[in-house]
């Protein structure tokens, strides 16, 4: 799309917003705060470059620059023309961006929620710094929005010197009790955060709507919003939303972020990213889409959830879902309903912090225990193999038809397209081994249990045998252990109650849960095996360490782990009015005992968190339980 399709050609005068030298004043403080000289890129002699869905490397303008009178290339200049001449929004590229947010055929009545809410912090002290929602309809952008201001509060830099100069007690029990200012920061910086990684590409520059504060009953009118359209770095992006932070407090907050997204990502890029062109950002009753979940978490409008790309046969279609580790994640409450299946790139992000959607609202999921996103080999391993079974598996049926194993195998590097003969013994052994009944499917377990060893490097795809007479006695011994003899459990050595299964510590006599007495059987050697055990109980995980290399951190789950919940809807319930919530729970990871069932009564929050850790159990701090509804 030409420039002058997005933009106006003719430069906003600024007497809406500010007087000239109010705007030369902003601009040169903006400047003198944080811009370093020669740290933006040389300015090109042209400013009609075009958004064309190709290759977005738009160069910073440099008409800008000129307009100051010398046509320096100083970035100081360059930073003051970027606030102080914005450009005027076109009508056409208007109506583009509300197409492609609201469907046509939304009702009035719920777009109209989108046009009364802004990025305000909750009044409540426990959650000072939850932003608070008062209308259903955008609570995917907030909730989003939200999990990345977590992530700042927990595991920035800056968050954790605060902490450690101040009381650091208050804030491990509530993680939203900080001071103003660090929250102030925190939401510039997300905001920041996610418009930059929707740049359609590293070298292209990031847009910021605005627009005077107050009601946006004027939203449909083009000459209401102005387009800084070179954004050249992140951190020009947070002094400018910092400068226009009144506006994204007002009631046009929301929907200047989402144009912001949109003229960032560009509209003909976005709707690249779509398995289907058509649709739109939102849907029924106004609701977040997933293309907008996952251009808020991920940077791009994909409409999965699962990893990487699955090829729809021979139809040439292609579900796209998330191609890497996202900063945050996601789980849903439809995956426990068994609708959709969340792959494992958003069920372990980079931090520990969690967007969680039901079917009619979206909510945050958080810990400040950053081991819980830390895989173990094994767990790393089942994930690789996962993304490439998938991707044979299109159904998500749990088997593929056992003539794809070299497509799998190949997906995975152990192959390569023409199999050398001293491989081929081994691939075809191993394809008479998964399909051992002669059906012609090999079953994802199947496929897991012999393939983790190889992918752990404990032996070459060629030795694969090696590997099944291992598990096989592990399996077989594990299976003897848990019937009220040692195993290897939740804190080390322990024994599984005969009666109700519970893993009780080694010098107990008595089960802690029915009080059943301690078999006097006499004990197998115990061997450690995740046939028996929910996942080993205790795991060297690996981690960046603060010198660059790699240490180990072990996660021992034995006492359980804290989670959060924080859900930002404001309302009234059974006529009182309730504010925001922040709940709290533990969760414990128990033995998983083939045959006894582990479901919970209902569908909630805590289906939601098995899905994430299967077999767990939960308790919720003062019986007061996460509600992942509005």
């Amino acid at each position: 799309m030409p420039l002058s399709v997005f933009c106006g050609r003719r430069t906003r005068s600024m007497s809406s917003t500010f007087n000239n030298e109010e705007a030369s004043r902003l601009a040169s403080s903006i400047a003198a705060s944080f811009v370093v000289p020669g740290s933006l890129p040389q300015p090109q002699q042209d400013y009609g470059h075009k958004y064309d869905g190709g290759e977005h490397c738009a160069s910073v303008s440099s008409s800008k620059v000129s307009s100051t009178g010398n046509g320096s290339s100083d970035p100081h200049q360059m930073l003051a023309a970027v606030v102080a001449s914005p450009d005027v929004m076109s009508p056409d590229f208007l109506s583009s961006v509300r197409k492609l947010v609201w469907p046509p055929d939304l009702p009035e009545e719920d777009i109209k929620r989108w046009h009364g809410e802004g990025f305000v912090f909750s009044q409540e002290e426990t959650t000072r710094a939850g932003l608070r929602q008062s209308r259903g309809g955008p609570c995917g952008v907030f909730a989003a929005v939200q999990a990345f201001l977590l992530k700042e509060l927990l595991f920035s830099d800056d968050a954790i010197r605060q902490r450690e100069e101040g009381s650091s007690e208050g804030h491990k029990k509530n993680p939203l009790l900080v001071s103003d200012d660090l929250r102030e920061e925190a939401l510039v910086h997300s905001l920041a955060a996610i418009l930059w990684q929707c740049r359609p590409s590293d070298c292209s520059p990031a847009s910021l709507v605005t627009c005077p504060p107050g009601p946006t009953t004027i939203a449909t009118l083009a000459e209401h919003f102005s387009v800084h359209s070179s954004i050249a770095s992140v951190t020009q992006m947070e002094q400018l939303i910092k400068e226009f932070m009144p506006s994204f407090r007002s009631e046009t907050g929301v929907v200047l972020f989402m144009f912001s997204l949109v003229a960032t990502r560009t509209i003909e890029v976005i709707k690249q990213d779509m398995d289907d062109p058509s649709n739109s950002l939102t849907v029924q009753f106004g609701h977040c889409a997933q293309e907008l979940v996952n251009l808020l978490l991920c940077g791009y409008a994909s409409s999965q959830v699962h990893d990487g790309q699955i090829p729809m046969g021979d139809t040439g279609l292609v579900l796209r879902g998330v191609s890497d580790t996202p900063e945050i994640g996601y789980l849903s409450l439809l995956e426990a309903l068994r609708y959709c299946t969340v792959g494992e790139y958003y069920k372990t992000p980079k931090y520990p912090v969690w967007l969680v959607a039901s079917e009619s609202h979206f909510s945050v999921l958080f810990s400040s225990e950053r081991k819980l996103v830390l895989d173990s080999p094994e767990e790393m391993a089942a994930k690789i193999l996962k993304r490439s079974f998938a991707k044979q598996d299109a159904g998500g049926g749990g088997f593929v038809p056992v003539h794809s194993l070299e497509l799998v195998l190949q997906d995975l590097k152990l192959i390569e397209a023409v199999i050398p003969s001293s491989t081929t013994g081994a691939i075809e052994r191993l394809r008479c081994f998964l399909d051992s009944q002669s059906m012609g499917i090999i079953l994802w377990q199947d496929f897991l249990t012999t393939m983790t060893p190889v992918i752990t490097g404990a032996c070459q795809i060629v030795d694969w045998e090696k590997s099944t007479s291992a598990h096989s006695t592990n399996a077989s011994s594990s299976a003897a252990m848990t019937e009220g003899r040692e195993v290897h459990g939740q804190g080390g050595k322990g024994w599984a109650c005969a009666a109700c299964t519970f893993l009780n510590d080694s010098s107990k006599d008595t089960c802690d849960v029915c009080l059943s007495s301690r078999p006097k059987a006499e004990r197998l050697p115990t061997v450690p095996s995740t046939a028996a055990v929910q996942g080993d109980s205790k795991r060297q995980r690996v981690k960046d360490s603060s010198d660059g290399h790699a240490s180990t951190e072990e996660a021992d789950f034995a006492s359980g782990f804290e989670l959060f919940h924080y859900n930002g809807l404001e309302g009234v319930v059974n006529g009182k009015p309730r504010g925001a919530m922040l709940t709290k729970c533990h969760a414990f990871k128990r033995v998983d005992i083939v045959g006894v069932a582990r479901g919970l009564q209902g569908f909630g929050i805590n289906n939601v968190i098995q899905t994430k850790w299967p077999g767990c159990e939960i308790e919720w701090v003062d019986g007061k339980v996460g509600n992942v509804n509005g």
